[in-house]
């Protein structure tokens, strides 16, 4: 998928999609790269009152002249006195366009990117989310159905006042590679992503993007006291891991540590959870998982910091060698925890 940059638009009629971020009313505020031909449609489209009314809001216009591109997106930023340029409202409707149009392979598009105002966001960060938005937009979070939902754009070509700006897509090229990371190992079944699994799948990383890695397994983590994750894990057959990950990016300075949850499964252990409870439980690694897109993202990008990051994983299954409720763990530190269902 080509992420382009363009001060202005051309090849109209080339397109499959042009995608516009219109405020609503009478008179859609419009950037001046717009062709006079495509503004005199939404010009038309609001003076029967057909705009996106709300933030967030989509209209499709279809079967438009040969001059024009082949269908137009409008996305709604709502009244033009309530536009918000921070940055979580802007990574939401680009997020939303992003899904949009991704039904169908090899699409070619074309966003004009919508006006910064105010001190919260500027040119360089709107072209830093829309790439994030567009590449993580796109993967499917049906891992495991046959038939794809979502595709990979053919080309996006962004269109504003920063084309030229590759550094800033690159960047949210990156991060939204990050978020796909942690959305794949949190969308797949714990039967797959196992302690075993999800330390080797954070090696890999770590071996793509030049991280050092260890992973400590069961006698390992023994030798360093780590008593209470071991208790965790004790009534399951899949063996507890512990990675860790540095990434040295500033000398001689502190290192950040981030710290992930990552039970690939709880069921509970003897205090078992009700079902709908354990429905989403294949989740309780979503810690672990965002931490490794973190990491991932901070090293293909470079940043200039020192960073550690530390997953513990485990699961949390029911058999004669589970935790009991009264017992008392004692963690690295000397904290004694005793096991309650509170």
């Amino acid at each position: 998928m080509d992420i382009a940059l363009s001060p202005k638009l051309a090849e109209l009629t080339a397109l499959d999609w042009l995608v516009l971020f219109v405020t609503s009313g009478d008179n859609p505020n419009l950037s001046a790269v717009v062709p006079d031909e495509v503004a005199a449609v939404v010009k038309r489209v609001a003076s029967v009152g057909d705009l996106p009314k709300k933030s967030g809001e989509t209209k499709q216009l279809l079967g438009l002249s040969e001059s024009l591109p082949k269908r137009i997106l409008l996305v709604g930023l709502g009244p033009a006195e309530d536009v918000k340029s921070c940055e979580q409202e802007r990574y939401r409707l680009f997020s939303i366009a992003a899904r949009a149009l991704c039904d169908q392979p090899k699409r070619e598009l074309a966003w004009v990117l919508p006006e910064v105002s105010g001190d919260q966001l500027d040119d360089s960060e709107q072209l830093e989310l829309a790439a994030m938005a567009i590449e993580s937009g796109v993967q499917s979070q049906a891992v495991y159905q046959q038939e794809l939902k979502k595709h990979p754009y053919q080309k996006v070509t962004l269109i504003g006042s920063s084309a030229g700006d590759e550094k800033a897509v690159a960047s949210g090229r990156a991060m939204g590679r990050a978020i796909n990371l942690a959305r794949d190992l949190i969308n797949r079944t714990a039967e797959e992503v196992t302690p075993t699994a999800f330390a080797n799948r954070a090696s890999a990383v770590a071996s793509t993007v030049g991280v050092t890695c260890q992973i400590f397994d069961e006698p390992q983590l023994r030798a360093e006291r780590m008593n209470s994750m071991l208790g965790v894990a004790r009534g399951s057959e899949e063996p507890p891991r512990m990675v860790k990950l540095e990434y040295q990016g500033n000398g001689d300075a502190p290192f950040i540590g981030l710290v992930g949850k990552g039970v690939t499964y709880d069921s509970g252990g003897l205090s078992i959870k009700p079902t709908d409870s354990m429905k989403t439980m294949k989740s309780d690694m979503s810690g672990a998982a965002t931490v490794l897109g973190v990491m991932q993202a901070v090293a293909e990008l470079k940043l200039p910091v020192n960073l550690r990051c530390y997953m513990g994983l485990a699961e949390n299954m029911i058999s004669g060698k589970s935790y009991r409720v009264g017992d008392v763990l004692t963690a690295r530190n000397g904290t004694t925890i005793e096991v309650l269902n509170v």
